[in-house]
């Protein structure tokens, strides 16, 4: 009988298998089904393929006892590895639930009252989370996922328990405010646990080597875990350091899987700690395509596919909605804003350009696909501020002139609704995708006596209490500016920098839309700064967004429709018909990163109406 080896490469990422005999029949069969099953796979020779861990335990692994005439040797690694991974449900009672917390000193009430009626949501959250040992919170931002983490660690843990949190760097101070009760002058602000060891944040290689020494608590971020993921894979893999639960906060950031670097950096962990958990408000902006690599992620062994993945994920994730909370839907007001002259010719010269550039359009031709979305960009930025563009006068790539007399009208908009908004005694939240945007417009509301706070890449958190409370420069000072000052009307923010882990709907209820882009799951985490729980009862949120166009092939109609069908998707998903915008009222609407654009195969299907 054949004998294939099968272990655990060096780097501990991958499962190689090899055999001696490559020109046996039942090798050469497993050979070519390997390489046909498994998209990470890597041919060292003819006797030797080599594929990546979570492709093992689910496509692989199952199928093993089909090949009756293969001696399959198993590392003990392997065998342990498979055991390990093995999906167990146990049941647990609100009593079991109850005890354990107050056991680990966890005194946050997950049984809450507000306005005379009680809210248990996660309550019932937490006792679905533990029957497993990986789950899922896709509840809406402010409904208190960081607390259901942290209550399920609590169930779970013993002595030796550790957490690691991957998330966003600005997310750091939501999951150090969270754990501990904190003191800030006379007043208690309660945390889950008074005295629990605290997070350390990994800012560097060396750092975490360091730090590993003590077994800690650690805040991880999705760009930093590229370079110490080798350090952190060697610390779990052991079995002693097995005892972790490893969370991915905002996971959506990972849902290109091993498509994209985060995706990757993520998946080479998922078989070590013996706990995990998911959470994020937006799992699936895009497509239940997106939800694939988040639940490979949770449930290695399982063979994840999207055409299945709706109905196989329900067992495993809890989400708290908007309905839920009692939140009022929020108001969205869609005002037609004409382009001006100046603005309609650039937008005509760069739709031109698009056109020419998706001549003999292939999505195999990685060059043609990047000039393709750059001149989709460049038509939201003339859409938002013709101005963005000028620097392309002096490269020749518009005509000269052409930007004479040009200006936003969109901006000019967001100004005057700010000011009105004023006299009405009324803050507001602006968002512009464009850092040159936020500039721009914090220069004319000074100019008007709003006296605006910004948030864009370039606002740094800040370093401790002392610079939350005098360093104008960083992002806790200014929101804390925002909120608090009487005479601050206006914060300008930058999505790609603020639309998670900030929370302004104590003070401001209106938000103005300069432009918004195809990524659905910025755009809802966005809306969230301003519509969450703690709104309160008496204030409607409005949301206000100036569009141009007046036919369906305009950037601007474009967009629209396209967030339409994505959180329309989500919606059903998720069965969530909370999500916002209402789905009637763009429906009713009849007027009109490169890969930050859009995704390849939705330029494929824009294409078809932008040109």
């Amino acid at each position: 009988m054949l004998k294939v080896e099968v272990k655990l490469s060096n780097d501990y990422r991958n499962v190689i298998f090899s055999s001696t005999n490559e020109d046996d029949y039942d090798w050469i069969s497993f050979f070519n089904y390997l390489t046909s099953s498994c998209s990470t796979h890597s041919i060292i020779n003819q006797g030797c393929v080599e594929i990546v861990k979570n492709e093992f335990l689910s496509n692989i692994e199952p199928h093993l006892s089909y090949y009756d005439n293969i001696d399959f040797v198993i590392d003990s690694k392997i065998k342990t590895l498979v055991s390990d991974t093995e999906i167990v449900e146990k049941n647990f009672n609100l009593k079991d639930l109850n005890n354990k917390l107050e056991k680990e000193g966890f005194h946050r009430k997950l049984i809450w009252s507000k306005s005379g009626k009680q809210f248990n949501f996660q309550e019932k959250n937490v006792l679905k989370m533990i029957k497993h040992n990986s789950s899922a919170s896709f509840s809406v931002p402010g409904a208190g996922k960081t607390t259901e983490a942290l209550a399920y660690y609590a169930f779970k843990k013993d002595k030796n328990t550790r957490i690691v949190v991957v998330c966003p760097k600005n997310a750091f101070q939501a999951w150090d405010s969270e754990l501990n009760d904190r003191l800030l002058g006379k007043e208690i602000f309660p945390g889950c646990f008074k005295n629990h060891e605290k997070f350390y944040r990994i800012q560097s290689k060396k750092d975490i080597e360091l730090k590993l020494r003590g077994k800690p608590n650690l805040l991880i971020n999705y760009e930093r875990l590229n370079s110490i993921k080798d350090e952190l894979q060697q610390y779990l893999k052991t079995s002693e350091n097995h005892n972790v639960l490893l969370i991915l906060d905002e996971s959506h950031r990972m849902k290109a899987g091993y498509k994209g670097q985060w995706g990757t950096n993520v998946l080479s962990l998922s078989d070590l700690p013996k706990y995990k958990l998911i959470l994020t408000g937006t799992p699936c902006p895009n497509s239940k395509d997106d939800l694939v690599a988040q639940f490979d992620f949770l449930f290695p062994t399982i063979q994840w596919a999207p055409s299945t993945i709706e109905q196989m994920i329900q067992p495993h994730y809890v989400r708290t909605t908007k309905k839920d909370l009692g939140l009022p839907e929020p108001k969205i007001n869609y005002q037609h804003v004409s382009m001006n002259l100046a603005q309609e010719d650039l937008y005509n010269v760069i739709t031109d350009a698009l056109k020419r550039e998706s001549s003999g359009f292939n999505l195999d031709d990685s060059d043609k696909l990047r000039k393709i979305k750059r001149c989709v960009m460049r038509l939201i930025q003339v859409a938002s501020n013709p101005l963005l563009l000028a620097k392309l006068e002096e490269t020749n790539e518009i005509p000269q002139g052409i930007l004479a007399g040009a200006r936003s009208p969109k901006i000019d908009y967001a100004i005057d609704k700010a000011l009105s908004l004023k006299e009405i005694g009324e803050k507001t939240l602006i968002w512009t995708n464009f850092v040159d945007n936020v500039r721009h417009v914090v220069t004319l509301c000074k100019a008007k006596g709003l006296n605006p706070q910004f948030i864009d890449g370039s606002v740094k958190i800040a370093k401790d209490e002392d610079d939350k409370k005098n360093n104008p420069n960083c992002r806790e000072y200014k929101i804390n500016k925002f909120l608090n000052d009487e005479d601050s009307w206006v914060m300008v923010a930058n999505p790609a920098a603020a639309s998670e882990s900030i929370s302004l709907h104590s003070s401001c209820h209106n938000a103005i839309y300069i432009d918004r882009t195809y990524n659905a799951g910025q755009y809802l985490q966005s809306l969230d700064r301003i519509h969450r729980l703690g709104l309160p009862k008496d204030k409607e949120v409005n949301i206000y967004i100036p569009y141009h166009g007046d036919n369906s092939r305009h950037i601007d109609y474009r967009i629209m429709k396209r967030l339409e069908d994505k959180i329309n998707n989500m919606s059903n998903i998720l069965n969530d018909f909370s999500l916002h915008p209402h789905p009637k009222e763009l429906s009713s609407y009849n007027q009109f990163s490169e890969d930050e654009v859009m995704s390849d195969d939705e330029l494929s299907n824009e294409l078809g109406y932008l040109i």
